[in-house]
């Protein structure tokens, strides 16, 4: 199966003061991955972590644009594309922060 219409938006990054910021989105089809950055205290330390919302697009009865969080069988290929896609960002994110000096 050909995903040619996937589409990845990377934010500019935090926004003053915006907690949890919206740092990447990945579309493929009417799926869309939206991914958060978050930053949380783990054993003292300050750690550095990804969630994920995943969300389809449709159009109602009266043509107006709704989103859900379910999906039908046939959006498990974009939704599994879309998956792999938010993953390797994720993974290539937190390798970037690991191998950062510290500050």
């Amino acid at each position: 199966m050909s995903f040619d219409k996937v589409n990845e938006v990377e934010t500019e990054g935090a926004e003053a003061g915006k907690k949890n910021p919206l740092v990447k989105m990945v579309t493929c089809g009417n799926v869309r991955l939206s991914i958060f950055e978050n930053d949380s205290q783990q054993s003292g330390e300050a750690a550095l972590y990804y969630t994920v919302k995943v969300s389809r697009s449709y159009r109602d009865g009266a043509g107006k644009w709704q989103s859900t969080s379910s999906f039908y069988k046939s959006h498990l290929p974009q939704l599994i594309h879309a998956c792999q896609r938010a993953l390797a960002f994720v993974e290539d994110a937190e390798s970037e922060a690991a191998a950062a000096p510290p500050f």
